[in-house]
């Protein structure tokens, strides 16, 4: 299955080196640009870059190949490389020259690019025009050289629509130099995405709803999503661990509206040991960009909000290093909040969505005349409200006055940006009376008594009452009809909830030596004794505490799926002990560690727990002295059905 990618394209600082999916990295990059906790802002740098038309003074363009230089814009070094929006076996372009950079419209999912199906790229068409937006990170000095954990998080405030191709990332490396990200994406109508990459890895596998794949193409990687629908105003929180397995990272995210935690899998990449704090960003890619019809009128709204990152269990907070957004038509901006920022794009779009009069909708499905059917998430539904009056689908098609009659007619715009003149395409909007008013005519658009768009005198008539797809900063109206009764919820449907096993009541515990502790170490003596559980410097809140030989067993009943831990030997034994953890789904073991001692850096474990109805956490002193073998189960989280 071969990997194809999208490339960001902007009037902003960017990482083009590796822009494609899949690409490999073909340099380290500049000087002083490899790490952004050491920002080099006194000396411009070289870059490759992307040849674009109408490039705006000081800010960085090209055409994303080898060979063609651009400088850094004033007051940054020039960025390190960035990763573009993947999605394995999607339709996208390599590293191309600009006049192989055409996608087939409409082909651009998954769903139409299974069964290893090849779409072939024309070699005469050109990119699009989309807007883009890029935060940078940089952690404080002192940060260690390599990290075991990142966390970071991600609130989507305006859903673009579900006919949208936007991806919102974290982007960074490991300290072996791969490149790697992990972030959520809408995917023009399929179920959304949740993804973790790494350039150049060579193994992987997939928690326990998602898969893996290897990506191939001008660079090679590994590959790990979760299909599922993320909501506007949820905040995902997005974790990378090294699992204590030698170049193992896992990748997980957790919806803390929701209390949900889901893994998306674990990738390997040789000789890493842990993440890199150098070179770390935040950016919105409106990956579009493939289609030659795209430009920054026919892009939705979008906006989300990026917290900073955090490492090693959230002891160490990076600070912004700066932003970067694509301007002039392509509006994009970075709003700096004190929760971190807010990246929108699109400004002055809405998002993409439908256009609703009662139960119907206005619909293009191809041949000129616009029509109203039922209301669905269908492209030929999905209208934007640009900031120029226009009313556009994605293929740049625009709602246009004929006399009394309307159309969907080509928008033809001012070259790549899109921009329209013509007052028969622009419709000006009247909230407070739901009316689209024709920029030309001055008339309204109408259902006509035969049931078909049209436009006549301004009257706010039921049938001139409309309500758009949302947008940043706007109170969108009711739609008229009456909202389908909501069903009444089966109370039989079982769901699912992510909760930290401390918070069970175990059915037996015993130590080797002194209680076995909730959310402390072990301290040998009395219940309440131990110090905070701590392994390799990182600090848990939550964990149990124990000492080998020990044995932890809880009363599951059948009813959850799947225990994902942290595990090692605490701190507190200065480099001594030696253990064993085993996790046990009634009396088969489903998980084992291997032999760790009080040097051995964290081990993840997850656990399949379906059909148990007993779960038991063992540690054993692997047969030698136990004099010191102080066991931590840190951070464990079970996902049981209730």
């Amino acid at each position: 299955m071969k990997e194809v990618s999208r490339r960001h394209r902007s009037g902003a600082v960017e990482r083009v080196g590796e822009r494609v999916v899949g690409a490999k990295r073909r340099d380290a990059g500049p000087p002083g640009a490899d790490a952004l906790g050491s920002l080099d802002r006194t000396s411009a740098k070289t870059w490759q870059s992307r040849g674009s038309v109408g490039a705006r003074p000081g800010l960085p363009l090209g055409n994303g190949r080898p060979g063609t230089a651009r400088t850094a814009a004033p007051g940054l070094a020039a960025p390190p490389r960035t990763s573009s929006s993947e999605r394995p076996c999607s339709v996208a372009t390599h590293r191309l020259s600009k006049k192989r950079r055409r996608v087939i419209a409409g082909l651009l999912s998954l769903g139409m690019a299974g069964g290893g199906a090849a779409y072939l790229l024309s070699p005469a068409a050109t990119a699009g025009e989309t807007p883009n937006a890029y935060t940078y990170y940089a952690f404080p000095s002192g940060t260690p050289a390599s990290l075991h954990d990142v966390t970071w998080a991600t609130t989507p405030q305006l859903d673009p629509g579900p006919t949208s191709n936007i991806y919102w990332s974290h982007q960074f490396s490991l300290d072996n130099g791969k490149t790697a990200y992990i972030g959520l994406q809408s995917n023009g109508g399929e179920k959304r995405h949740f993804l973790f990459s790494v350039w150049d890895a060579d193994q992987s596998r997939p928690g326990p709803t998602g898969s893996c794949v290897r990506f191939t193409g001008e660079g090679v990687g590994q590959h790990c999503e979760t299909r599922l629908d993320w909501q506007q105003g949820h905040t995902y929180e997005f974790k990378v661990t090294a699992t204590g397995d030698p170049g193992w990272f896992n990748g997980s995210f957790t919806d803390t509206t929701a209390h949900t935690t889901v893994d998306v899998g674990t990738i390997h990449s040789l000789s890493a040991k842990g993440i890199s704090p150098g070179g770390m960003m935040d950016w919105t890619e409106y990956f579009e960009w493939n289609f030659a019809e795209s430009n920054c009128y026919n892009q939705p709204g979008s906006a989300a909000a990026f917290a900073p990152p955090q490492a090693n269990g959230g002891t160490i907070t990076a600070k912004g290093a700066g932003n970067r957004a694509s301007g002039g038509d392509c509006n994009a901006k970075v709003e700096t909040t004190p929760q971190g920022v807010v990246q929108h794009g699109a400004v002055g779009n809405t998002a993409r969505g439908r256009v609703q009069n009662g139960t119907k909708c206005l619909q293009a499905p191809g041949d000129p005349a616009a029509k109203l059917a039922g209301c669905a998430d269908n492209p030929d539904q999905a209208w934007v409200h640009a900031a120029d009056g226009t009313l556009r689908l994605k293929w740049d098609t625009c709602l246009t006055a004929q006399g009394s009659t309307v159309a969907s007619q080509a928008c033809q715009g001012a070259p790549r940006v899109g921009r329209v003149s013509d007052p028969a395409k622009q419709w000006t909007y009247d909230p407070s009376t739901r009316t689209l008013k024709n920029r030309q005519s001055g008339q309204c658009l109408t259902v006509a008594p035969d049931g078909r768009p049209a436009t006549e005198t301004c009257a706010g008539t039921p049938g001139q009452q409309w309500t758009l797809p949302p947008a940043e900063g706007s109170t969108q109206p009711t739609p008229n009809p009456t909202p389908t009764p909501t069903p009444t919820p089966d109370p039989t449907k079982p769901t699912d909830h992510t909760t930290a096993l401390t918070d069970l009541t175990w059915l037996t515990a015993s130590g080797g030596w002194g209680p076995v502790e909730k959310n402390t170490g072990n301290g040998e003596r009395a219940a309440g004794d131990g110090h905070p559980l701590t392994i390799r410097g990182t600090v848990y809140a939550k964990g149990i505490g124990t000492h080998a030989a020990s044995a932890i067993e809880y009363n599951l009943g059948n009813s959850c799926k799947s225990l994902s831990v942290d595990v090692g030997v605490d701190d507190e034994v200065h480099g001594k002990g030696s253990v064993d953890f085993q996790i046990y789904k009634d009396k088969t073991k489903v998980a084992d560690s291997g032999p760790l001692t009080g040097t051995s850096p964290v081990k993840h474990l997850t656990a399949d727990l379906t059909g148990a109805t007993s779960l038991r956490l063992i540690v054993t002193d692997n047969g030698d002295d136990k004099g010191w073998d102080h066991a931590d189960w840190a951070n464990p989280q079970i996902t049981c059905t209730s």
